[in-house]
């Protein structure tokens, strides 16, 4: 009779990482230069411990989370896409596809009804609208934070 050995380890150590220890991993995807310096200096004066990245466009973004699992991504809807991503929307269902685990708050100037019933049907966490919901950023990574 043959025996079968199976080694857990790697499906416990999956588990652990979907548990926060340590730093949150914050992706920022946006393609205006001083929103993503306003975001980022935002996240380190709010006391939350963040590993942030930044991306300017789509296919920056899908590099900066190959192999890895940001814990959030904060996406902006138009920016220049790649010829299969064309925009924020495009990336967050690509996101919600191949990245179960992160959660991602839409924040836009785009903020218009229809947009936010697509992101939120899509299964973004947030939509915000970059002129008017902007100082609710911090609750929300904090909320995100205190739940991974």
């Amino acid at each position: 009779m043959n025996q079968i050995s199976v080694d857990l380890q790697p499906a416990i150590w999956a588990i652990d990482m979907m548990r926060l220890e340590g730093p949150l991993h914050v992706l920022v995807v946006d393609d205006s230069t001083m929103m993503r310096e306003r975001i980022v200096t935002l996240l380190n004066n709010n006391g939350t411990d963040c590993i942030i990245k930044t991306a300017a466009d789509v296919g920056t973004a899908l590099v900066a989370m190959e192999g890895s699992s940001p814990h959030v991504v904060i996406l902006d809807i138009s920016m220049p896409g790649t010829a299969k991503l064309h925009n924020g929307i495009d990336l967050l269902r690509w996101i919600r596809q191949t990245h179960v685990h992160t959660d991602v708050i839409m924040l836009t100037n785009m903020s218009e009804f229809a947009y936010r019933n697509i992101c939120m049907g899509l299964g973004a966490y947030a939509f915000l609208d970059k002129s008017s919901d902007f100082d609710q950023l911090t609750q929300l990574v904090d909320t995100i934070a205190a739940r991974k």
